[in-house]
C-alpha cells in the first residue's frame, strides 16, 4: 500500500530508510533540492503515477479533452512543471507536457515532490515544480500481478529482478486494458451521454521496462535502461456537451538511458546521464461513432536527446557543478494545415552550480545559481536567463525545523506554442516565476507530527492564446499554504490528516486549482498479516475551463475509497472500492469520474 509521507526532516539520519544510489537522483534532501520535498511511499505496482498523487496535498489531478491527466502543483499548468524518471526530464515532445496515467509505478521507490523554488541542478522547465519518480532494485526471481476491477479495468504483470556478484538486473512486461466505465448513479444524461458506461473510452497497451546495471571495483556505478510503451487503439471520449470521437493508433513512447556514478577520489564524483526519448502517436478525429465521417487525421513524431554531466566535491561543505543539454525536434504531417511532413527543432541546456554548507551546528543553507539558454529552428537568437535561488535551514533543540526558500524558475516555451500553423510564435519568451516558500515541521511525543508550508509566487509572461496566437501576456500572483498533521493514536493506527490552500491575483484566472482541499488518511495493521486502508478527500467549488476558453464553476465533491490486502506467504491479494458512495462530479468541466468501482489484485513473488 502506498504511504504519503509529506516533508522531509533535515535530521542526520532521515535518508537511511529511502537511500538509493545517488546516480538514480539529481539532488538528495532539502538542502540540495532548495525547497522541502514531499514523499510518495512505495506506491502499487501497475498503479498509473496519476492515482498515487491524488493524496498529495498542493496538487490537483483531473482528466480532460484527451483523457490524459493534468498536474496542476499549487496552481501551475502541467507543461509547467518538470517530470523526472530517475532524474531523467520526460517533459519532451508536442505539447510539452507528460501525461502521468501512461506511466505505471513499476518498481517504484518513491515519488518525490517539490512544490516551492527549485534547485538550478535540475535544470530548466521547474517553474511550475518538479516531480521526480524513482525506482528502486528489489530482488525477487519472479513476480506475478493480476489486477481487475468492475469499471472493467484490468491489468497482469510479469517482473524479475535479481543481482549476481557486481551485477544486477531488472524487467517487468505489463498489459493493461481499459473499456468503458460506470459513472456514478446521480449522473444525468445529456445529449451527448447516456450516463452508463461512459462513452467512446476503450484502450489497450503495453508497457516493457529493463535494467542493467554493474559496480566496477565497488566504487563506479553504471546503470543501461531502456523502455516501451504502445498503445495500437485508444478511444478518446468527449465532453458530455459535445459529439466529438477521436482515436490515438499506433501510439508509442520509447526512452533509453545510461547512467554513471564514479568516484574519483575521496572528495569527489562525476556523474550524470546520456539519455533519448522517442514518441509517436497518430490522432483522428471523426464526425460519427462508426469513425467513417473523418475531419482530421494527424501524424506526430518526436525525438528528445539529453546529457546531464555532474561534478561533485564534498569537504567542508558540497560543490556541484554541471550542465544540462537537451536537443528536441518534432515533425507533424496531417489532413489539415501539414499536408508534407513539417519539421521543427529546439535547443534547451542550461549550466549550474550549487553550494551547500553549515554556519552552526544547527544553521546550513544553499545557494544555487543556473544560466539556462534556448534556441530554435525558427528564431536562431540565443536566449539567456538566469535562475538563482538559495535555501536556509535551521534545526530547533526541540526537534523541529524551519526553512526558507527563495528562487527563480522558468517554463519554457512548448514545441506547440512555438509552431503549432494556427497559434504558433517563434517570437515567444520563457515564463518565470518568483517563488517563495516557509517551511516548519515539527514532532510531538513521537507520534504526532506537523508539517506547515505558506507560499507566495509571483509569475511574470505567462503564456497563453490571445486573438488565436500564443502571447506572452499573463501575470499572475499566487499565494497559500498547506498544513499536514500525521500521528498514531494507537500501535496499530496510522493517520494523516492535509489541508490546502490556494488564491490568487492578476489578469489570469487559474483553472481546475480548488481553493480548499482536505484530505484524511488512515491505515490499519490487522491481525494475521491484514492492512486496512482509509482515504477521503474533500474539494470545493473552482472553476475550469472549456475548449472555447470559457470559465464555469465546478460544485464542491468527496470521495472515499477502501481497500483491504492480506499477505499469505507469497501471495497478496488485496480487495477495495473507489468511490464508495458514487459520488457524482466532474474531474473538468464537461468530463464526469468514475462512479463506484470494486477493485480486486493478486500478486505472486518468488524471492
Amino acid at each position: 500500500m502506498p504511504i504519503l509521507i509529506f516533508a522531509h526532516s533535515n535530521r542526520p539520519d532521515s535518508l537511511k530508510q529511502y537511500y538509493l544510489h545517488p546516480v538514480r537522483v539529481v539532488a538528495e534532501g532539502e538542502k540540495a533540492s532548495i525547497s522541502p520535498i514531499m514523499r510518495v511511499i512505495n506506491p502499487p505496482n501497475s498503479t498509473p503515477v496519476s492515482e498515487a498523487l491524488q493524496y498529495s496535498p498542493g496538487l490537483s489531478i483531473t482528466y480532460g479533452s484527451r483523457d490524459e491527466s493534468n498536474l496542476r502543483i499549487r496552481g501551475f499548468r502541467k507543461n509547467e512543471v518538470l517530470i523526472l524518471l530517475d532524474g531523467r526530464p520526460l517533459n519532451s515532445g508536442y505539447f510539452g507536457n507528460v501525461d502521468l496515467s501512461k506511466i505505471l509505478s513499476d518498481d517504484v521507490a518513491e515519488i518525490r515532490i517539490i512544490k516551492g523554488p527549485a534547485s538550478a541542478l535540475y535544470g530548466s522547465g521547474t517553474m511550475g515544480g518538479v516531480v521526480n519518480i524513482v525506482t528502486q532494485h528489489k530482488e525477487h526471481v519472479i513476480s506475478l500481478e493480476n489486477s481487475l476491477s468492475r469499471n472493467l479495468t484490468n491489468s497482469q504483470r510479469i517482473s524479475s529482478a535479481l543481482s549476481w556478484k557486481d551485477f544486477r538486473y531488472q524487467a517487468s512486461l505489463t498489459r493493461e486494458e481499459k473499456r468503458p466505465f460506470a459513472l456514478a448513479a446521480g449522473f444525468e444524461p445529456t445529449v451527448f451521454e447516456n450516463g452508463k458506461l461512459r462513452n467512446h473510452s476503450y484502450q489497450s497497451s503495453w508497457h516493457l521496462n529493463l535494467k542493467f546495471g554493474h559496480i566496477l571495483n565497488r566504487l563506479h556505478d553504471m546503470e543501461l535502461s531502456g523502455g516501451y510503451s504502445w498503445i495500437p487503439y485508444k478511444e478518446i471520449p468527449s465532453s458530455i456537451y459535445s459529439r466529438d470521437y477521436r482515436v490515438y493508433r499506433d501510439w508509442y513512447r520509447a526512452s533509453t538511458s545510461y547512467a554513471g556514478d564514479f568516484a574519483t577520489s575521496i572528495n569527489t564524483n562525476i556523474k550524470g546521464q546520456i539519455y533519448l526519448d522517442a514518441a509517436g502517436d497518430t490522432f483522428e478525429r471523426y464526425l460519427d461513432e462508426a469513425h467513417e465521417d473523418l475531419i482530421l487525421s494527424s501524424r506526430m513524431e518526436s525525438i528528445n536527446l539529453g546529457l546531464t554531466p555532474t561534478f561533485e566535491y564534498h569537504g567542508q561543505g558540497t560543490l556541484t557543478t554541471g550542465t544540462r543539454m537537451e536537443y528536441r525536434t518534432v515533425k507533424r504531417k496531417d489532413t489539415g494545415n501539414y499536408l508534407d511532413w513539417t519539421s521543427n527543432h529546439a535547443v534547451a541546456g542550461s549550466l549550474f552550480g550549487q553550494y551547500e554548507s553549515y554556519l552552526t551546528d544547527r544553521l546550513s543553507y544553499a545557494i544555487s545559481a543556473g544560466l539556462a539558454f534556448f534556441t530554435h529552428s525558427q528564431n536562431s537568437e540565443l536566449k539567456f536567463f538566469p535562475e538563482p535561488s538559495a535555501g536556509i535551514y535551521y534545526s530547533c533543540s526541540d526537534g523541529s525545523t524551519i526553512s526558507f526558500s527563495a528562487g527563480y524558475n522558468s517554463a519554457l516555451p512548448t514545441m506547440r506554442q512555438l509552431f503549432s500553423a494556427d497559434h504558433g510564435n517563434p517570437s515567444l519568451k520563457t515564463s518565470q516565476a518568483l517563488k517563495f516558500e516557509l517551511n516548519h515541521q515539527q514532532t510531538l511525543l513521537h507520534s504526532l507530527f506537523t508539517d506547515l508550508s505558506l507560499y507566495y509566487n509571483d509569475v511574470q509572461d505567462l503564456i497563453d492564446l490571445v486573438a488565436e496566437r500564443y502571447e506572452n501576456i499573463y501575470q499572475v500572483k499566487s499565494f497559500g499554504g498547506e498544513l499536514t498533521v500525521g500521528a498514531i493514536p494507537l500501535s496499530f493506527w496510522e493517520l494523516s490528516a492535509a489541508y490546502s490552500y490556494l488564491d490568487y491575483s492578476g489578469d489570469y484566472q487559474l483553472s481546475d486549482s480548488p481553493p480548499h482541499k482536505l484530505e484524511l488518511l488512515n491505515n490499519f495493521t490487522l491481525p494475521l498479516n491484514t492492512r486496512l486502508e482509509l482515504k477521503s478527500i474533500w474539494c470545493s467549488r473552482r472553476n475550469s475551463q472549456d475548449s472555447i476558453s470559457q470559465f464555469h464553476a465546478l460544485p464542491a465533491y468527496h470521495t472515499h475509497d477502501i481497500s483491504i490486502s492480506h499477505n499469505w506467504h507469497d501471495i497478496l491479494l488485496s480487495i477495495g472500492i473507489q468511490n464508495i458512495f458514487d459520488h457524482n462530479y466532474q474531474s473538468e468541466y464537461g468530463y464526469p469520474a468514475k462512479g463506484r468501482d470494486y477493485l480486486i489484485k493478486i500478486r505472486y513473488t518468488l524471492d
